[in-house]
């Protein structure tokens, strides 16, 4: 009995620490790192699971059976406490999964910085690097966003459109990209089908990149592009967005998804403008 309380009282101590620890983890996760992590922690469940029913198996001490059951469900609670303690601090909207929780934390607050001129600098070098490992499958390799855009501020993410002849090809594009630091991210391909996203970097230690990967005939690559040599070539109208976004990231703060929204209609009217010319 003894050696129960005692055993309890150590998993206690351990939960109460786990406390500062899951806020630290919980302050600086990304949407990835959470996956692996639910990972690592489900896989050291089924071990201690797997290790506990073996043990008890092989023995015939009633004693020593209730003392591996107690043990078992202490290694239990302690895992369930740390997926807990991650998701109560992630946020306290109880609507949420847990998934949802976290990627909620995951989100940064969207910011937007006056324009860089090292940013086609930075464009040119990555655009050397990915041609570098898939310059042999791909038929261009462009600079789009608003980083494209010479004098207009914007989030400092680089944006970069890789276009192939077919889609498929990407994904003979997978490994070679991991080999500079990409990350394939096929989640967003519901909502984009004619897109593969891939992302490099972890802001603010690290320059972000995001790829995006598309056919030559798609509407994504044309509307992109339309967009910014719109922006390019009238600095009054990249001036009137960049003051609508500076605007809306304050409304919306960490908000990524209405941010990206309350821009859509400004973007439209711009592309209608441009494809209207076009025809």
């Amino acid at each position: 009995m003894k050696k129960n309380s005692l055993a309890s009282n150590r998993w206690v101590n351990r939960g109460l620490c786990l406390k500062k620890s899951a806020r630290d983890i919980s302050r600086g996760i990304d949407r990835h790192s959470c996956k692996r992590l639910f990972l690592i922690i489900a896989l050291a469940l089924v071990y201690i699971t797997s290790r506990t029913v073996r043990r008890l198996y092989m023995t015939s001490d009633f004693t020593n059976y209730n003392y591996k059951i107690s043990h078992f469900l202490q290694n239990y609670i302690f895992i369930q406490l740390v997926i807990y303690e991650i998701v109560k601090l992630s946020a306290n909207d109880t609507r949420w999964s847990a998934m949802k929780l976290l990627e909620k934390v995951a989100k940064r607050k969207v910011e937007i910085v006056d324009y860089d001129p090292q940013w086609p600098v930075l464009y040119k070098k990555e655009k050397a690097l990915i041609q570098k490992v898939i310059g042999h499958i791909i038929v261009a390799i462009e600079h789009i966003g608003s980083t494209a855009v010479p004098g207009l501020g914007a989030k400092p993410i680089i944006d970069i459109m890789v276009t192939l002849n077919h889609l498929n090809d990407a994904e003979k594009c997978i490994e070679p990209l991991e080999s500079i630091g990409y990350e394939y991210v096929p989640e967003y391909e519901e909502s984009i089908p004619e897109r593969r996203y891939f992302h490099k970097g972890h802001p603010p230690k690290e320059q972000h990149y995001h790829l995006h990967m598309v056919e030559l005939t798609s509407d994504f690559r044309k509307k992109h592009l339309l967009f910014r040599d719109y922006l390019r070539t009238r600095p009054k109208v990249a001036q009137k967005y960049y003051e609508l976004k500076k605007r809306l990231a304050i409304k919306y703060g960490s908000d990524r998804e209405g941010y990206t929204n309350a821009k859509t209609s400004f973007i439209e009217s711009v592309i209608a403008k441009t494809s209207h010319k076009h025809t």
